[in-house]
């Protein structure tokens, strides 16, 4: 197996965008992109088919398994160690870290946080 690029900080915008578009039916006006209800790490055909969509020059090396894995794992590690927590509709509070994340930012969250932190 080729190394599979999952840094997301690295990735163009249209890679993050694809990302965005895929994992954004599984987010709700109360559970944003980063509380989402992430589909398992283990739903190959979920994160293959994203991955081939996402990162189509890695998939012409790489299984359509594989590369699901490894970006399944990615995007439960990026966006799961967030700590956010609702306090009123619209208003997140939480990791300082997340507009820094070129994930979160892309899913449309960032703002979120980045006028909360400035209120």
């Amino acid at each position: 197996m080729s190394d599979v690029d999952c840094e997301f900080d690295f990735w163009p915008e249209a890679q993050l965008q694809a990302l965005a578009a895929n994992l954004k039916p599984h987010t709700s006006e109360d559970a944003p992109f980063l509380t989402a209800k992430l589909p398992a790490e283990k739903d190959l055909t979920f994160w293959g088919s994203v991955a081939v969509e996402c990162m189509p020059d890695e998939a012409k090396e790489t299984s359509e398994a594989d590369l699901g894995a490894a970006l399944a794992n990615a995007v439960h590690c990026e966006l799961g160690s967030r700590d956010v927590t609702l306090v009123d509709k619209g208003l997140w509070i939480g990791d300082l870290s997340v507009p820094e994340s070129c994930a979160a930012q892309f899913g449309g969250c960032a703002a979120q946080f980045c006028a909360a932190a400035s209120a």
